[in-house]
């Protein structure tokens, strides 16, 4: 079993190319931004107060979204693994994450961190047409700002524990180039 973690900015490709791995290896495609958007159109209390935050580019706090994070994991269980898209957000997230797999006997192996220029990924953002509030010019300077202060711990934490394969790859290509790099990396 694999449980793969991609990491990056907004704009980086998380979600493009957690699809396509998702798709060529059977692992089961866990996307935080999409399952707190259903949360809202579903109007749950989650949902609703989640939708408020994450409109104008805020996080949902840990306490709120790790949770929810767990029972989405266990209402989507996958003997094959997990891609997980967007999440970690924090150093607790992280931690929390890591225990909760592991407990299952089922750990992280792989941690993928995507990154590009930031010009790129502010012209990746608010030129693609998925109606998103949060895609809007104005809300990218605040995402970019929540990652850039929590980037750091979280890289230092998978980078520097042993336990994970830790991958980084420059998003800054066209899909299909960071896609075959991924591949390559993984060693599939």
């Amino acid at each position: 079993m694999d449980n793969i973690l991609i990491f990056g900015p907004p704009g980086s490709g998380k979600g493009t190319n957690s699809k396509e791995l998702s798709k060529q290896f059977g692992l089961k495609h866990i996307n935080t931004g999409e399952k707190i958007r259903e949360e809202g159109v579903k109007k749950t209390k989650f949902g609703l107060y989640a939708k408020r935050l994450i409109d104008f580019g805020n996080l949902v706090p840990d306490e709120i979204l790790i949770p929810e994070m767990r029972n989405w994991i266990m209402d989507d269980w996958n003997e094959q693994g997990f891609i997980f898209d967007g999440y970690p957000r924090s150093i607790s997230q992280s931690k929390e994450l890591d225990q909760f797999l592991r407990l299952r006997k089922n750990p992280i192996t792989h941690f993928i961190s995507l990154d590009a220029p930031k010009e790129i990924l502010k012209e990746r953002i608010t030129s693609r047409n998925e109606g998103r509030a949060d895609d809007s010019p104005e809300f990218f300077d605040t995402r970019y700002s929540h990652f850039l202060k929590r980037k750091k711990p979280i890289i230092d934490y998978f980078k520097n524990d042993g336990r994970f394969e830790f991958i980084e790859i420059d998003s800054s290509g066209t899909p299909e180039i960071v896609l075959n790099e991924i591949i390559k990396q993984l060693n599939y």
